[in-house]
């Protein structure tokens, strides 16, 4: 995501140009796309993630937010029908459509392996499933995480998924098992993503979104600059673009994903699950 704004002493430069305020957003409107398009280039020429097609990459726009007018590179959604043979190296996250306390429930405790979701889940319209794919030992990992938690152990007796005698194993090995109905998944590409740049759970190391936006903070395009300032004098118009409201509600997944590639102990957290 990329936000751009100005300075205190460019603010106090500018205060004696003509028309300043709508040339102003304007030229922070082009300058936000203008970057977010030159960092996609540097991807799709150095990303290669298995599954991943940067040449999707879509360049939103969502406008004035706060002090700062914001752009970002998103790829259209992925849809996957999980089969029952997905079931052993697949888990999913839930995201809730709707204001539900159970929902929220399942999304707090995300990922799920899909065998430990509850009867008919495949027909719930209130919330969508993103889908992560993983070794079979990760997917035993969570049966484990899950039955072990104080939460979710009722529940999994509540919808008869386990009985509640029986010794752990045995309740484990019957989770791994259980039989499921075809789910439809969204891919979590930027999990996938994070994986690569980041070499974790056993992928290797390919880091293009940090040296991406690191050079294209460096090495800003003469163009690009001189759009800038042209269209603050009101040399050149430029419309400012309708924003992208269908996207504003992954924000807050879109600055997750900006904060890690950014952060230098990215790397040292590890894993994430979420």
């Amino acid at each position: 995501m990329f936000e751009i704004g100005f300075d205190k002493e460019t603010k106090e430069k500018m205060k004696g140009l003509q028309n300043v305020g709508r040339q102003v957003g304007r030229a922070l409107a082009y300058f936000s796309r203008a970057i977010a398009a030159e960092v996609a280039e540097e991807v799709q020429r150095m990303g290669k993630v298995p599954g991943v097609d940067y040449n999707e990459l879509e360049v939103a726009y969502f406008g004035k937010i706060g002090k700062f007018n914001v752009s970002a590179l998103v790829l259209p959604d992925s849809f996957v029908t999980l089969t029952e043979n997905d079931k052993a190296a697949v888990v999913v996250t839930v995201n809730p459509l709707t204001d539900s306390v159970f929902l929220r429930l399942m999304e707090q405790k995300s990922p799920w392996p899909v065998t430990m979701l509850p009867p008919n889940f495949d027909k719930t319209k209130d919330a969508r499933l993103i889908v992560r794919r993983v070794s079979a030992e990760e997917v035993e990992s969570q049966v484990v995480r899950l039955i072990s938690d104080k939460d979710v152990y009722p529940l999994l007796v509540e919808w008869r998924l386990i009985t509640d005698s029986g010794d752990k194993k045995s309740k484990i090995s019957e989770l791994m098992q259980r039989a499921v109905p075809d789910y439809e998944a969204q891919e979590d590409i930027a999990w996938k993503v994070l994986r690569y740049e980041f070499g974790l759970g056993g992928n290797p190391s390919a880091p293009h979104w940090r040296k991406s936006l690191k050079k294209s903070a460096i090495d800003l395009d003469e163009e690009l600059l001189y759009g800038f300032w042209e269209i603050i004098s009101g040399e050149r118009r430029e419309g400012i673009p309708r924003k992208n409201t269908q996207l504003m509600g992954e924000m807050g997944a879109i600055e997750e994903f900006q904060d890690y590639v950014t952060s230098r102990s990215a790397a040292s957290k590890g894993d994430p699950q979420r």
